[in-house]
């Protein structure tokens, strides 16, 4: 009868302490995922700066360019080159 007890006793030990380590388990399982998913919102954010970066050093490394000047002298400052015409469309 003591064995049995006692067995008995073990056998409720064991599956609350295997009860105990699934929990852990899956509450661990849930604390990975949630950390896959920021990991991926973080490397979305550094591929999008990445390529912002890549963008204005491109922009850097136009703008003392011939092309650059003349078409900021052109959009912004409403210039032209000697000779050339400008047409205004008064239907608008």
């Amino acid at each position: 009868m003591k064995n049995k007890k006692a067995f008995t006793i073990k056998m409720i030990v064991f599956f609350s302490a295997a009860a105990y380590f699934f929990y852990i388990l899956v509450a661990q399982q849930h604390v990975l995922d949630m950390r896959k998913n920021e990991l991926v919102k973080v490397e979305n954010e550094i591929k999008k700066q990445i390529n912002l970066n890549n963008e204005l050093n491109n922009k850097l490394n136009n703008i003392n360019s011939d092309e650059y000047i003349e078409k900021v002298a052109r959009e912004k400052l409403g210039m032209v080159k000697e000779g050339e015409k400008i047409f205004f469309d008064i239907g608008r």
